[in-house]
């Protein structure tokens, strides 16, 4: 196995990517507190993995990197519909101020830096996959699989993932939940608002990174409406 960078933006679903890999894998992930700052204990301490904790964790997750050349560890980028994250993030902002927090991010003026993750995946010229937020839920075992062989896992608990996937996927839930202090029971309450603030800038958004981002058709395209 090899040590990884796990690199998004927030709510782009690395809670279910570290969840797979420690299962997978028994070791650990190492997370980050709401300050940023390293959490030196994984998935498996709020969910029912069996994990081990005394070596060096498998995953190290990041909503933006800084690395120095010397650096060598491989970057997974996890990417997810910038209408969909952006809105998440802001969710409890006003209509005008999340639009002015996406031009802003778009503008690279807005900390965590959505479109400069790209730009920095783009640059990394050493080991690295990108997996699609989208493709993870909607084809789990193409991207599982890709995730076993990037980081080399070894591993007897294959099947029994992928057979009880939806079993896993509502214990990753739990954790998510548990992590950001109940943040999804406050999103299924908001559905139905998020979903009409995305309706209302959708297209609107999809112009602005057509024009003013120069990797947009490369990672982006398949988002556009």
């Amino acid at each position: 196995m090899i040590q990884a960078y796990l690199l998004s933006y927030p709510h782009s679903g690395n809670s279910w990517v570290r969840y797979i890999v420690e299962y997978l894998s028994g070791i650990y992930t190492e997370g980050l507190t709401e300050n940023g700052n390293p959490m030196e204990y994984g998935i498996g301490k709020v969910a029912p993995i069996d994990v081990e904790f005394s070596k060096k964790p498998i995953l190290i997750k990041r909503h933006e990197l800084k690395l120095d050349k010397i650096d060598t560890k491989p970057v997974i980028f996890l990417l997810r519909d910038y209408k969909q994250a952006i809105m998440r993030h802001y969710k409890d902002d006003s209509i005008a101020k999340i639009k002015k927090r996406f031009n802003d991010t778009l503008n690279g003026n807005q900390d965590p830096l959505y479109f400069e993750l790209i730009r920095y995946y783009e640059s990394w010229q050493k080991n690295k996959m990108l997996i699609y937020y989208e493709d993870l839920i909607r084809e789990p075992v193409i991207e599982i699989n890709r995730l076993i062989d990037f980081l080399k896992i070894k591993t007897d608990k294959y099947a029994e993932l992928i057979n009880h996937l939806d079993y896993h996927i509502e214990q990753s839930r739990q954790v998510y939940n548990n992590y950001a202090s109940g943040v999804i029971d406050q999103y299924k309450k908001q559905k139905y608002k998020l979903n009409e603030k995305l309706k209302a800038y959708s297209m609107e958004w999809d112009i602005d990174v057509k024009d003013n981002f120069e990797l947009a058709d490369k990672y982006l395209k398949r988002y556009y409406e």
